[in-house]
C-alpha cells in the first residue's frame, strides 16, 4: 500500500511537473510571439510614418502646383489688362512725354487760378 501511495504521488508529481513545464513552454512561446508582434508593429508604424510623410509631400507639391497655376493665371490676367486692346492703340494714343504732361498741368493750374481770381474780384452774388 505504501508503494502504491508512493507510485501515485510519484505519478502525480510527474504530471504536475509536466504541467508546469508545458505552462513554462507556453509562456516562452507567448513571449517570443509577443516580441515578433512588437517588431512587426514597429515595422508597420515605420511604414505608416513613411506613407504619411509621402502623402504630406504630395499634398505640399500639389498645393505648390496649384499656387503656381493661380500665379500664372493672375499674371496672364494682369498682362491682358495692361496690354493695349487694339494692336494699333500705340499709334492712336501714344504715351505722352512726362515733361509735356507736367507743363500742361501747370498751365491748367494757372488758368484755374486766374478763373478763381476773376470770380473773387467780380464779387459773390449770394452776399447781396
Amino acid at each position: 500500500m505504501a508503494s502504491t501511495t508512493l507510485t501515485f504521488l510519484k505519478n502525480a508529481f510527474c504530471a504536475l511537473q509536466m504541467w508546469v513545464e508545458e505552462i513554462w513552454q507556453d509562456t516562452v512561446n507567448l513571449r517570443l510571439t509577443t516580441a515578433e508582434l512588437r517588431k512587426d508593429l514597429e515595422r508597420m508604424q515605420a511604414e505608416i510614418d513613411r506613407l504619411r510623410a509621402q502623402v504630406q509631400h504630395h499634398e505640399e507639391r500639389d498645393r505648390r502646383r496649384q499656387y503656381r497655376a493661380q500665379q500664372a493665371g493672375l499674371r496672364e490676367l494682369y498682362h491682358q489688362a495692361h496690354r493695349p486692346r487694339l494692336p494699333h492703340f500705340g499709334t492712336l494714343a501714344p504715351i505722352p512725354d512726362p515733361r509735356t504732361v507736367h507743363t500742361c498741368l501747370r498751365k491748367a493750374a494757372r488758368e484755374l487760378r486766374r478763373i478763381d481770381e476773376r470770380l473773387d474780384s467780380a464779387g459773390d452774388p449770394t452776399e447781396e
